[in-house]
């Protein structure tokens, strides 16, 4: 009965963590399209705060490869960029 409540937990944070960017992608989405927003600054701006958020994933990842020093973890992150 341990593992059902382990799973069970397990998939309400994949579901909050997976509403909660959709509750958050879909605004900077439209704040990114250059056809809905008149004021040119906003889309730039927005887009290169989403480029920061994609980018974090990637730094952690190859960080992480490089502390643990096993070179195929580095080449894989390397394959994904």
């Amino acid at each position: 009965m341990v593992f059902v409540r382990a799973l069970g937990e397990t998939l309400s944070i994949a579901l909050l963590g997976t509403l909660t960017a959709a509750a958050l992608a879909f605004p900077l989405g439209i704040l990114a399209a250059k056809t809905v927003v008149r004021h040119r600054l906003i889309p730039g701006l927005i887009r290169r705060v989403l480029d920061v958020i994609r980018g974090v994933d990637l730094l952690s990842r190859a960080f992480r490869s490089t502390v643990t020093g096993r070179p195929g973890a580095s080449f894989a992150t390397a394959g994904s960029v």
